[in-house]
């Protein structure tokens, strides 16, 4: 495998329901952009299938790497590449608004530290994902958005970009609209 430009982090507990078709649809997003990227698939305790059904993926989708931890903390250990993607599993609908490949391309060149998209993902460097990982006393998993607010908090260079700031969840809803056309796409090929 190449060395990836971007390492997606991909936390997951008992989401069975939805982890596959989240894989797969970053695997489809970012293999569209031909941007070489690695997801990092962390299990933190799951008691369903979700395990196994990441490991009968891995033969689809080679990108895919599943690591057993504590979320963010645990993908940022393993992570390839300098550039991070922390995803939140239930709004992996990334890629379809233009800003999230910007936002890489402006972070992977330095220009901002962090890069919030639609309240849902957060693009960041490796080494500054770390540093504010490990300042955190709670015990308590870090969301995007706490992460994005103690980097603002200690001076970083952040921006935020929500193309409806009425409601977060717009990724969400946008990648629960392509699921279904692409549903019907290849119902109607079949």
């Amino acid at each position: 495998m190449v060395n990836p430009a971007v390492s997606i982090l991909l936390p997951f507990k008992d989401h069975d329901h939805v982890v596959g078709q989240v894989c797969r649809n970053l695997a489809e997003l970012f293999r569209d952009r031909g941007l070489a990227f690695e997801i990092v698939a962390v299990d933190e305790g799951s008691g369903d299938n979700s395990h196994a059904m990441l490991a009968l993926l891995r033969h689809d989708i080679p990108e895919l790497r599943i690591e057993v931890g504590r979320g963010y903390t645990s993908g940022c250990a393993s992570a390839k590449a300098q550039t991070l993607v922390l995803v939140d599993v239930d709004a992996a609908g990334l890629g379809v608004c233009p800003s999230v490949f910007a936002s890489i391309e402006r972070v992977s060149h330095g220009e901002i530290e962090m890069y919030l998209v639609d309240e849902e993902l957060l693009v960041v460097r490796t080494k500054v994902v770390i540093d504010l990982i490990a300042t955190t006393s709670s015990w308590r998993a870090l969301s995007e958005r706490d992460l994005y607010n103690r980097g603002r908090e200690r001076g970083l260079v952040a921006r935020s970009y929500c193309p409806n700031p009425q409601s977060s969840g717009t990724i969400s809803r946008i990648l629960g609209a392509i699921s279904s056309a692409r549903s019907k796409r290849s119902r109607a090929f079949s």
